[in-house]
C-alpha cells in the first residue's frame, strides 16, 4: 500500500552504512551527510505564491546530504549528492525509480532543455544535469524551491546549468511562469510521484500541454496516492491523468519494455505502478 511519505531511500545513518530502500528497486548509495534545522511550509503544488506570501513554519526537519549512486547505461557510476529533509520517517525523495531511469539514460538527454516537476529535493533534475543543456528544477511548495536553489548551487555537477523556480500547475501559473522566464518549448518534462492528488491532475496536464516543446517528451513516475482515497485511489488518479492526457492530445507509452536503457538489477515494478513515456499525439 503507497504511503504519502517518502520511503527512505539513502541516508548516512542508516545501521552500520547500510541504505535502506524501495524493495523492488537498487538504492542510491550514500556516503556522506551533514544536519541542519531548518523550517519547511506545506503548499500543494497547484498552489501560486504571490509578492507577499508568508510561508507558514509548519515543521521543523533534519536537513542532511546523502550521496546517490546509480548505474549508467555503460554500467559506469553515475553519483549524485543533494540536501534533502527527514520528518516523522520521510526521507529525501518518494522513489528512485526515475532518478535509475535517467542515470540510465542520460544520453537521451544530451543538449537538451530540461524541466523537472515537483522537484522536492531536485535529485531527478540534478541527475539529468550531468548531460542536459538546461535544467530547471521548479516546485510548487516555496520552500522546496529554497531547497532545490541551493541544491543546484552546492551540488550541479560541474559546468552544468541548473537552476530552481516557483511554479504552480495549471494553463495560467504556466503561461506567467513563460511570460518571467522566457522559457518555452521544453524538451524533456521529468515528473516523479505527482499523481496522488485528484484535483491537481488536471492541472498537472495542463502545465504539460504549456511548457512542452511539439516534439517534446515527458518521463512520468508514479506508484503513490493519498491514503484518504481509499482503496479505489490508485485507479481512480491513473483514470484522471489518461482522461486528461487525451484531452490535451497526447499519447502514453510504457517505458518497460520498450528501448530506454535500465539498470541490469532493475525490478519489476509494483502492479499499480506506471513508468510513461508521454508525447504528443501525430
Amino acid at each position: 500500500m503507497a504511503s504519502d511519505c517518502p520511503q527512505v531511500i539513502a541516508t548516512s545513518d542508516a545501521p552500520h552504512g547500510e541504505a535502506t530502500s524501495d524493495p523492488s528497486l537498487p538504492s542510491g548509495t550514500p556516503e556522506r551527510n551533514g544536519r541542519a534545522e531548518r523550517t519547511i511550509g506545506l503548499h500543494p503544488a497547484s498552489y501560486e505564491a504571490s509578492a507577499q506570501d508568508y510561508v507558514l513554519p509548519c515543521l521543523l526537519g533534519d536537513y542532511e546530504d546523502a550521496t546517490f549512486r546509480f548505474e549508467t547505461a555503460d554500467g559506469a557510476a553515475c553519483e549524485q549528492t543533494v540536501r534533502g529533509w527527514t520528518q516523522g520517517g520521510c526521507r529525501f525523495v518518494w522513489s528512485t525509480v526515475l532518478p535509475h531511469v535517467v542515470a540510465a539514460n542520460l544520453s537521451r538527454l544530451a543538449d537538451r532543455l530540461v524541466l523537472e516537476l515537483g522537484a522536492g529535493c531536485g535529485l531527478v533534475g540534478l541527475l539529468a544535469a550531468h548531460a542536459a543543456r538546461r535544467v530547471l528544477l521548479t516546485d510548487g511548495d516555496l520552500a522546496e524551491v529554497a531547497l532545490c536553489e541551493e541544491n543546484a548551487a552546492q551540488h550541479a555537477p560541474k559546468g552544468a546549468q541548473v537552476e530552481a523556480r516557483h511554479l504552480a500547475w495549471g494553463a495560467g501559473p504556466a503561461r506567467e511562469f513563460q511570460r518571467q522566464t522566457g522559457l518555452q518549448n521544453v524538451d524533456v518534462i521529468l515528473a516523479s510521484q505527482v499523481v496522488y492528488v485528484p484535483a491537481c491532475i488536471p492541472a498537472l496536464v495542463e502545465t504539460f500541454a504549456e511548457m512542452l516543446a511539439p516534439s517534446g517528451e515527458i518521463w512520468l513516475y508514479n506508484d503513490r496516492v493519498s491514503y484518504s482515497l481509499g482503496p479505489m485511489g490508485q485507479a481512480t488518479c491513473r483514470a484522471l491523468l489518461d482522461a486528461a492526457l487525451l484531452k490535451h492530445n497526447f499519447v502514453a507509452t510504457d517505458i518497460v519494455g520498450t528501448d530506454f536503457h535500465l539498470p541490469h538489477d532493475f525490478g519489476s515494478l509494483p502492479s499499480w505502478a506506471y513508468l510513461l513515456r508521454i508525447t504528443r499525439a501525430g
